[in-house]
């Protein structure tokens, strides 16, 4: 999996933009940017470049990538706008991890950090009382 270090948000970021954020979204925003400080959340961080894993079936097996950064662009930009589309996106990031890593010796701390971020997302999304569904 891509592990590279990366800000949530591009340097020129508009933050006007959050001012138009819908309580929901912005919630969304706090989420993730609370998961950001989570050790486990590099392996989740940016999209998968296959080539540079060297996993050319990669987009073959993964019709539809997504990643926390993408996500938290894609709740700025208003196209998940509600709780439940936060929930799909977010399991659509755990539910790749582990359609693509089938469990072996070699990803099972993968797949283990998969389930722990995945727990930490619903943990969050239930405390920010975000309907899970």
């Amino acid at each position: 999996m891509f592990c590279l270090l990366t800000p949530l948000f591009p340097q020129n970021f508009d933050s006007t933009t959050s001012s138009k954020l819908t309580p929901e979204m912005n919630a969304m925003q706090t989420i993730l940017e609370k998961l950001k400080r989570e050790d486990l959340y590099k392996w989740f961080s940016e999209p998968i470049d296959p080539m540079a894993l060297n996993i050319p079936t990669y987009n073959q097996v993964i019709t539809q990538p997504m990643d926390l950064k993408t996500l938290g662009l894609r709740v700025l930009q208003g196209q998940v706008p509600k709780p439940s589309d936060f929930a799909v996106e977010c399991r659509r990031i755990f539910t790749n991890c582990a359609t693509f890593n089938k469990p072996t010796d070699d990803n099972e701390f993968l797949l283990d950090m998969c389930k722990k971020l995945h727990k930490l997302c619903l943990t969050r999304s239930t405390r920010r009382r975000l309907p899970w569904r």
